[in-house]
C-alpha cells in the first residue's frame, strides 16, 4: 500500500495521543464518514495501525486505535524528526481503555490545536488534500505533544517525594514555553488540585532547571468543564502558585483552542524579544536565604539590635529591602492553609 501524506499525520497523531478513535480521525482528518472508514481498513490492512480494546467497558462496543511497531517505523523514516518514546508499542499493548471520557478529552485539544493551524479539510480532490496535508504537517511541525505518561516529574516538597505525570506536556518551536497540561472533569476535591498544584510548585522550584537545562518557561495550564470551577480553580492556583511561576485557568471549547493556539502556533511579535525565563533556581535560593534569616533574627535577636543602635543607617535600609524581597518572593504556605 503506498502512504499519502496524511496517512503519516493520523500516524504521527497515534504517536502523540497513544489512542484515538474512529470519530475523531473521521472529524480532525477527513470530509466523509465513508472516506475515513475506508483509510483506517487499509492502514490496518498494512499493519501500521490495530484496533485496541483492552480496559474497555465490558459488553460494550468501543474501541480505539493505535499505532503498531511497524507504524512507528513508518513513521520514523517519513518524518525522523517525530520524537517518538522508547518502547511506546509495548507500553500501549498494555494499556488500558479505562478512562476514554478523560483519554478523549485530552485528544480533543490536540485535534483542535491542529485544526486551528491547518484550518478545515480542503476540498476532497487530489489536489486539495495534498495541499491541506501539506498544512497538517507545517503545524504539526511547530510543537511538540508529549501524551499522559510519557513524561514524568519528579520532585520532593518538605522530603516527601512525589510524581508528577502531566495529561499532556507541549513544547512549541518558537516560543521558549513548555506547557504542563491537566485536564480537569470536575471530579476531584479541591484538596487533591491543591496538593497537585503544591507538588507543581515545589517541582518548578526543585528539578525543573535539572530535568530541563534549556530554560524554557514552565507553564501550569488546567482545562475546565463550566465556568464556576474555572474561578474555584483560579482562587486555588493563585494561592498556591501566585505569581512564582505562570499559571493558566481555561474554559475547555474556543477559549482553550485560542489560548493553547496563540501560546503554541503564533510567533514572537515582530522585534520581540523572548520572554525572560522563570528563575525556580533564585526562587529556591530566596526561599533559603529567608528561613536562615528569620532563624539568625530570632536566636540572635540582641546582637541584631546592637547592630542596629551603632549603625541605624545601614540597618534600617537592609531591614526594608528584606521584608519587600519577603513579600515578592511569595513564600509558600503550609498545606491546607490559604496562599
Amino acid at each position: 500500500m503506498k502512504n499519502e501524506g496524511r496517512d503519516y499525520e493520523i500516524l504521527r497523531t497515534m504517536v502523540r495521543l497513544h489512542f484515538v478513535t474512529y470519530a475523531q480521525v473521521c472529524v480532525a482528518f477527513f470530509s466523509s464518514p465513508d472516506i475515513a472508514r475506508r483509510r483506517l481498513r487499509k492502514l490496518q490492512g498494512g499493519g501500521l495501525i490495530t484496533r485496541h480494546t483492552l480496559g474497555a467497558e465490558p459488553r460494550s462496543n468501543y474501541c480505539a486505535w493505535r499505532i503498531t511497531s511497524e507504524g512507528i517505523a513508518a513513521l520514523a523514516k517519513e518524518i525522523p524528526n517525530q520524537n517518538i518514546p522508547e518502547q511506546l508499542d509495548e507500553r500501549l499493548q498494555r494499556q488500558s481503555l479505562i478512562d476514554n471520557y478523560h483519554r478523549e478529552g485530552v485528544g480533543h485539544l490536540y485535534l483542535e490545536l491542529l485544526k486551528a493551524g491547518a484550518g478545515e479539510p480542503l476540498a476532497p480532490t487530489h489536489d486539495g488534500v495534498r495541499k491541506w496535508t501539506a498544512l497538517l504537517r507545517t503545524t504539526a511541525d511547530r510543537f511538540e505533544w508529549q501524551a499522559d505518561g510519557d513524561v514524568l516529574l519528579r520532585g520532593a516538597d518538605r522530603s516527601e517525594a512525589f510524581k508528577l505525570v502531566p495529561d499532556a506536556t507541549v513544547t512549541p518551536v518558537a516560543k521558549p514555553l513548555r506547557l504542563f497540561i491537566e485536564l480537569d472533569r470536575s471530579h476531584k476535591a479541591s484538596s487533591r488540585i491543591d496538593l497537585n498544584l503544591r507538588r507543581y510548585a515545589a517541582y518548578l522550584r526543585g528539578n525543573y532547571l535539572k530535568d530541563y537545562p534549556d530554560r524554557r518557561t514552565p507553564v501550569v495550564v488546567y482545562v475546565v468543564g463550566s465556568a464556576a470551577r474555572r474561578g474555584n480553580l483560579q482562587k486555588l492556583a493563585q494561592g498556591v502558585l501566585g505569581s512564582f511561576c505562570k499559571w493558566k485557568v481555561l474554559l475547555a471549547g474556543e477559549e482553550a483552542t485560542a489560548w493553547l493556539s496563540d501560546a503554541v502556533l503564533a510567533p514572537l511579535s515582530s522585534g520581540a524579544s523572548p520572554p525572560e525565563a522563570v528563575r525556580p533556581d533564585l526562587f529556591a535560593l530566596a526561599h533559603t536565604f529567608l528561613n536562615a534569616t528569620a532563624v539568625l533574627l530570632r536566636n540572635g535577636s540582641a546582637l541584631f539590635e546592637e547592630f542596629e543602635q551603632e549603625s541605624p543607617e545601614v540597618v534600617a535600609p537592609w531591614r526594608r529591602a528584606l521584608a519587600a524581597l519577603y513579600d515578592g518572593v511569595h513564600l509558600q504556605p503550609e498545606p491546607g492553609h490559604a496562599g
